[in-house]
């Protein structure tokens, strides 16, 4: 008992004696204290062993934040970009094509606003260079009220029309292709003359050709490339009438009679191999049968 009380004072005495020396040890040049270093790792022997098991708890309990420098973290973040830029970019073509659609619905119904008509948007699921009869398959039948001579368009242009209809689907026989038979139209001169008709036959390659109209008396027509020749024939239904056939590429002299001209036309885009055609479905008092064209005014 009595050494416990002599000891009593030092006890008291040692934690403001180490506070003193680190605060003076804490001013002293580093150079000065290097003799101090082995009892800095005897301090670090000791705890080392329970550094490590409170560094990984912390760890778990804070996270720390990813490192943007790893490479595998940027290779997904990557990743994850560009997965959201394609989603983007489909959204957008999506728009687009919906917008088109909305375009070609309006421009049709504007040739004969007057008139009843439906139009439906139908996909095109075979194409005519797939089909041996170089018809459209189109995805749209008897069931959406299809009907044979159902007039197809793209926009103003003048595709063809439905030769059969099934449930689901229907063949639409191109104005190009060598079956449809001839087609009767009216060209329009760019330069304001009066229009004249003519009679076109699919002569291949995408290209329409027949006779012009040249009433006798008269000057030559006044038809140049580009002029622009549409449907004026009443073998097709009515709201089909002065929907674009296309274009006139060239004029040149009828074999037979060098004074008659042949007018070569060319449709607007290669309606053999559109993705997808509007429909333009008419009641039924509206519907005529199919029937060569008449051969015009010579």
């Amino acid at each position: 008992m009595p050494r416990r009380g002599r000891n009593r004072p030092l006890a008291l005495f040692a934690m403001p004696i180490c506070i003193v020396l680190a605060v003076m040890f804490t001013f002293i040049p580093a150079r000065r204290t290097a003799w101090l270093e082995p009892l800095g790792g005897l301090a670090f022997a000791l705890i080392a062993p329970i550094s490590h098991p409170v560094s990984s708890f912390a760890r778990w309990v804070i996270p720390a934040e990813r490192d943007a420098g790893d490479p595998a973290i940027v290779r997904s973040l990557k990743e994850e970009i560009e997965g959201f830029k394609a989603l983007y970019y489909r959204e957008r073509a999506r728009n687009e094509e919906l917008r088109e659609r909305i375009r070609e619905l309006q421009s049709g119904v504007s040739v004969n606003p007057e008139l009843p008509v439906r139009l439906i948007g139908a996909p095109v699921i075979v194409g005519a260079s797939d089909l041996s009869g170089g018809a459209l398959r189109v995805r749209i039948g008897r069931g959406l009220g299809v009907h044979e001579n159902a007039v197809a368009t793209k926009g103003h242009q003048l595709v063809g029309r439905v030769v059969s209809v099934g449930a689901a689907s229907s063949l639409v026989r191109p104005v190009t292709d060598n079956a449809a038979g001839p087609i009767q139209g009216r060209v329009i001169p760019s330069d304001g003359s009066p229009a004249l008709l003519c009679v076109l036959r699919p002569v291949g390659g995408g290209l329409l050709a027949g006779p012009l109209e040249r009433p006798g008396g008269t000057e030559p027509p006044s038809v140049v490339p580009g002029d622009e020749v549409r449907l004026d024939d009443q073998t097709w239904p009515r709201n089909a009438q002065m929907l674009l056939i296309g274009r006139v590429v060239r004029l040149e002299p009828a074999p037979d009679n060098p004074l008659r001209l042949i007018v070569i036309v060319r449709p607007s885009l290669d309606i053999t191999r559109v993705s997808e055609v509007v429909m333009r479905l008419t009641p039924e008092g509206d519907r005529v049968g199919i029937e060569p064209a008449p051969e015009g005014r010579r």
